[in-house]
């Protein structure tokens, strides 16, 4: 028997890389019996010369193989869902997210929150030695390899994956994420306009969350990268200014974000003008916005 691990085109993939299973060997069938389509999708000719017959069967398993040649198995690559209008392969966010360092088994599933608006939840377990995963630090690495609708909202880390008698992910069996419990502490509120506007007028009707202060994380409290874009919409049409999603990304809370927009908007005024803004500012934000406006006049 002979087991690859490959990529999308069929190329062989070393270890450590995820990619989908493909076997072959004396037991391997001729194909789906009167299901010529389906034959073809799944059965094709060995490139390599490797396997017993010349041909390869596609097992749609997600997996990467070890240094010592263990495979590890890490999902579905054809698991596809509709988020928001949008069709997701989540084997493909698991592939990206198992490339992460720091991480051994992943799963990525749909989850539907008590409004019943779909997000996307990683689950994840440190590998060996590894620290706790950051969700943000994991959200980062995903930016460079994912678009944004692709990223998980909720990132839940277990000790492992429970898995059904026949080594599949079990679904049923996989804790939910809990926002109200990553929010739970004080809620520290608004201390500017721009904060009350970005925290009450913007975010907590587009979260269905009022558990939101000005310092919690934005994709914590349910959030997830399809609205971050649909916030920065919403801050160019109330405030006339344009925050980039990478600003964003770099400290997604509110008290961040309007801090941002107050020094572009400071950026343009005049000096009696932004003395005027100042007395209005908290103590804290107004070096930054000194230091943003003289950098921009």
């Amino acid at each position: 028997h002979v087991a690859h691990v490959l990529d999308a085109q069929r190329r062989l993939l070393p270890a450590g890389v995820p990619g989908e299973l493909v076997i072959g060997g004396a037991g391997l069938a001729i194909g789906y019996l009167g299901s010529p389509e389906l034959t073809e999708q799944k059965f094709f000719d060995d490139p390599f010369g490797t396997a017993w017959g010349g041909r390869l069967y596609r097992t749609g398993d997600l997996v990467k193989r070890l240094r010592d040649g263990r495979l590890v198995f890490l999902g579905r690559v054809d698991q596809q869902v509709k988020i928001r209008g949008l069709r997701i392969e989540l084997g493909e966010v698991e592939s990206a997210l198992a490339a992460c360092p720091g991480l051994g088994q992943v799963s990525v599933q749909a989850w539907a929150d008590p409004v019943g608006d779909k997000h996307l939840v990683g689950y994840v377990t440190p590998a060996a030695g590894a620290a706790q995963p950051d969700p943000q630090t994991l959200r980062g690495q995903l930016a460079d390899r994912l678009p944004g609708y692709m990223i998980p909202s909720y990132f839940v880390t277990v000790p492992e994956l429970p898995l059904t008698s026949s080594g599949k992910v079990d679904r049923r069996r996989l804790p939910d994420p809990d926002p109200a419990a990553e929010m739970a502490g004080e809620v520290t509120e608004p201390r500017t306009e721009t904060e009350r506007v970005l925290l009450h007028e913007v975010l907590v009707p587009m979260l269905h969350n009022d558990r939101i202060g000005v310092h919690d994380d934005f994709f914590r409290a349910g959030g997830n990268s399809l609205q971050a874009a649909q916030l920065m919409s919403a801050i160019t049409r109330r405030f006339s200014v344009e925050v980039s999603l990478g600003d964003f990304f770099a400290s997604p809370t509110v008290a961040h974000l309007a801090a941002t927009v107050d020094a572009r908007r400071a950026a343009r005024l005049s000096d009696d003008e932004l003395l005027d803004v100042l007395e209005h500012v908290p103590d804290d934000q107004v070096s930054r916005l000194l230091g943003d406006a003289g950098a921009g006049l």
